[in-house]
C-alpha cells in the first residue's frame, strides 16, 4: 500500500518527535486511528486525530501547543508537481520528493476513555496556526498610532499583527509578554485603495477580516520551520483563477456531478443575514453631520427583505473613506451562493495540484447553471480503512 499521509508531532521547540504513518491499526498495537482536519483562509480551522490509547506517543499529543503537521502526497499526481507552483503554496512545504504539507495547528485539547470491551482510545484536538489571531485585541487605546490606521489593507493588517501578537506587541497592563515567540509579517501582494479606521480593544481575528473584506485580500498564518510562523496576506485572492478561459491561462476546473469529479452535492443561497444597504455617519453634528450611504448592487430587488444598518465612523470626514467603511460592511453581509460537494479524484482535477486552497474554480449545478465560486476551506477525513474523504467550502466573490 502506498502511503500518502504522515502525522508529523512537534515540542514547544519546534523539534519532530513523532511520526504517525497509516491508519486502522490494532487497538492492542497502537497507532493511527483515523484523523480530520479544516483549512480555512481568514478564519480558523481545526484537527483532531484518533489514536489508539496504548501507543506509546500520546505524551507528545498530550502537550497543549505541540505543533501538529499533516504531510500528503499523491502518487497519481507525479512527483515533479510541486515545482509549478506559487512561492506561497511551497515556501516549507516540500520534504521529500511528491511530499507536502497541507495543513498545521497546535494541539489545544485531548481525552481518554474505554469501550465496553476495554479497549482503551484517545482523541487529540487543536486548531490552524490562525488561532493566533483569534487570540488577542487591538490592546492600545483609541486614537493611538498603534489602534488608528490608514494605509493599503495588507500592510495595515501586517502592521496590527505584529503589534499584537508579533515582535512589536510588547507587555499587557500585568507584565505579561504579549509576543506569540516566532511570528513575523509578510505582505506577498497588496490592493490599491487605502483603508482608514480606529480599532482599539477589537478582536485582533475580527479587525483583520475586515481588512480581508475591505481590500479584498486572504491571509494565513503558515509555519516557517522550528517554531516559527509567518503572518502572510495576499491582495484580492489566496490563489489562482481556474475559471474557463481566464486571463492568466491557467487550466480550467470545472466541478460538476456530469464531469464526475463531484457527488453528495449541496448548494444554495443565503440572504438570511443580508445587509444590503449603510449608512456611514463622520464628522460633525446634526444636520450638519456628514452621512454617505452605501446600498449593494442589487438593494433595490431585496424590497421586502432590505436591511439597512448604521455605522459610526466619527475618525474621519474624508468621503472615500467613509464609503470605503460603508463597502466593507456590505461585502462582510453580503448574500452568498455556496456549494459543498464531496470532491472525486480524477485525473484531471487532483486536490493539491489541480486545485487548492483559495482558487477560483467553476461549479455547474444539476440545472446546468454554471457559478464561478472561491474555495474558502477544505474539510479532509481519513477514516480507519485509510479511505480518504475531501470536501471544499466554496461560496462566490465579491
Amino acid at each position: 500500500m502506498i502511503q500518502t499521509y504522515q502525522i508529523r508531532v512537534r515540542d514547544l521547540t519546534g523539534a519532530v518527535m513523532a511520526i504517525f504513518a497509516g491508519t486502522g491499526r490494532d487497538g492492542g498495537a497502537g497507532g493511527l486511528t483515523s484523523f480530520n482536519y479544516l483549512r480555512y483562509l481568514n478564519s480558523v480551522g481545526q484537527f483532531a486525530l484518533y489514536v489508539s490509547g496504548n501507543d506509546e506517543r500520546l505524551p507528545y499529543l498530550q502537550t497543549i501547543n505541540a505543533q501538529v503537521e499533516v504531510w500528503r502526497r499523491d502518487p497519481v499526481a507525479g512527483p515533479g508537481w510541486l515545482a509549478g507552483l506559487p512561492s506561497w503554496r511551497t515556501d516549507s512545504r516540500t520534504l521529500v520528493t511528491g511530499w507536502y504539507k497541507d495543513f498545521e495547528g497546535f494541539v489545544r485539547a485531548w481525552n481518554k476513555g474505554f469501550t465496553a470491551d476495554g479497549q482503551r482510545l484517545f482523541m487529540c484536538q487543536g486548531r490552524q496556526y490562525n488561532d493566533l489571531l483569534a487570540g488577542e485585541t487591538v490592546n492600545y487605546p483609541k486614537d493611538s498610532a498603534q489602534a488608528n490606521k490608514t494605509g493599503l489593507p495588507g500592510a495595515v493588517a501586517a502592521e496590527y499583527a505584529n503589534q499584537n501578537i508579533g515582535t512589536g506587541a510588547g507587555f499587557d497592563a500585568l507584565g505579561n509578554s504579549r509576543v506569540r515567540t516566532g511570528v513575523t509579517e509578510t505582505v506577498e501582494s497588496d490592493t490599491a485603495t487605502n483603508w482608514s479606521g480606529d480599532r482599539a480593544n477589537l478582536n485582533l481575528l475580527d479587525v483583520l477580516q475586515e481588512l480581508g473584506d475591505f481590500g479584498p485580500g486572504d491571509f494565513m498564518v503558515n509555519g516557517t520551520g522550528a517554531a516559527t510562523f509567518e503572518f502572510r496576506w495576499r491582495g484580492t485572492r489566496w490563489g489562482l483563477d481556474r475559471t474557463p478561459g481566464n486571463a492568466a491561462g491557467n487550466p480550467p476546473v470545472v466541478f460538476s456531478a456530469s464531469n464526475r469529479n463531484a457527488t453528495q452535492i449541496r448548494y444554495g443561497y443565503n440572504a438570511l443575514d443580508v445587509v444590503n444597504a449603510v449608512y456611514v455617519a463622520g464628522q460633525g453634528q446634526g444636520v450638519l453631520r456628514n452621512y454617505r450611504t452605501r446600498a449593494s448592487a442589487d438593494a433595490a430587488a431585496f424590497n421586502w427583505s432590505r436591511r439597512a444598518v448604521f455605522r459610526d465612523a466619527r475618525d474621519t470626514n474624508d468621503n472615500t473613506t467613509l464609503d470605503a467603511r460603508g463597502d466593507a460592511v456590505l461585502e462582510d453581509n453580503r448574500a452568498r451562493y455556496s456549494a459543498s460537494f464531496e470532491a472525486l479524484q480524477t485525473t484531471a482535477t487532483r486536490y493539491g495540484r489541480d486545485w487548492d486552497l483559495g482558487d477560483l474554480v467553476r461549479f455547474i449545478d444539476d440545472d446546468g447553471t454554471a457559478t464561478d465560486l472561491n474555495i474558502r476551506g477544505v474539510q479532509v477525513s481519513v477514516d480507519a480503512e485509510g479511505v480518504e474523504t475531501i470536501t471544499p467550502q466554496m461560496e462566490t466573490e465579491a
